[in-house]
């Protein structure tokens, strides 16, 4: 079962699980009721019986009873009363410290990865912005850091961490990836053109326009800056359109699709854990407290 799944199903339960206890009780109770006058109703004779048929016997018990479930339930409802208070604000405290600020690093990471998709970094820590924006996983390097951590359930460390690995492993096979895409290009524009790429970084900066087959901007950066293949319009989307398909069956590119795909995929799916989470607080918690 998928983590957003359970996540569900435990929401719907911190929600729902009072009625569904109310409904229990209710229904033992009339199962006890009807158990009862059965009994009683066979064993009129019983000594037990008879002497709640006594007025005082009864009077006495009723009061007793009474004294004793009232108590109770007086006790039961101040320490649920002050368990509830603490709970909420250890809630709310929660959703403002850790998921907050967890989930809006995520949105805004995948706001700059559909902007820039294949970034050529990740940061690791919160600054100033790029003319290009590049993704900045900051959140969850400083949460962990700090007694934060040891707020966060083991599942939500384990996807977060997961998630930072996927990173990791992303920007180590980006330059081996760049490289053979350098390397294609050259081989391709020497063979047709006898020509090639007087770009150093080529390869790199067009990682992102293969993996996701923007023609145009491949062509650009492939025929439009090198001066010395003179082609057709025509001939130059051919043969970007030829070194897309070439480069898209190298090993290390597509690793980098697949890892890159895989990334994404953990991205959303703690987005909509962080979302969960986050709506259960309100729900539960922040909505329905009277210490906010």
């Amino acid at each position: 079962m998928k983590i957003t799944t359970k996540l569900a199903l435990v929401k719907h339960w911190q929600l729902y699980k009072i009625r569904y206890i109310i409904a229990m009780i209710f229904l033992l109770i009339l199962i006890s009721v009807y158990v009862q006058s059965t009994n009683w109703t066979k064993t009129n004779t019983d000594v037990t019986f008879q002497l709640f048929k006594d007025p005082g016997f009864t009077a006495i018990f009723g009061s007793l009873v009474g004294a004793i479930i009232g108590g109770s339930m007086s006790i039961f409802a101040a320490i649920y009363v002050y368990k509830k208070q603490a709970s909420t604000k250890s809630m709310v405290e929660k959703k403002n410290e850790i998921y907050k600020p967890l989930y809006n690093n995520m949105i805004e990471t995948l706001e700059i990865l559909n902007q820039n998709p294949y970034p050529s970094f990740f940061a690791f820590r919160k600054s100033q912005q790029t003319i290009i924006p590049h993704p900045q996983f900051y959140a969850w390097i400083e949460i962990k850091g700090d007694s934060r951590r040891l707020l966060i359930p083991n599942y939500l460390v384990k996807e977060m961490d997961k998630f930072e690995i996927l990173i990791e492993e992303y920007l180590t096979m980006r330059p081996s990836a760049a490289a053979s895409i350098q390397t294609k290009i050259n081989a391709v524009l020497q063979e047709n053109y006898n020509s090639s790429n007087r770009i150093a970084n080529l390869g790199d900066t067009i990682l992102g326009y293969v993996a996701t087959r923007n023609i145009e901007a491949v062509t650009e950066r492939i025929f439009i800056l090198n001066d010395t293949i003179d082609i057709t319009s025509e001939q130059k989307i051919e043969a970007t359109i030829e070194i897309i398909r070439e480069c898209s069956t190298l090993p290390e590119v597509f690793a980098i699709i697949k890892t890159y795909s895989n990334l994404n995929d953990q991205l959303n799916e703690l987005i909509t854990i962080f979302e969960d989470i986050i709506d259960l607080i309100n729900k539960k918690y922040e909505n329905h407290s009277k210490l906010y």
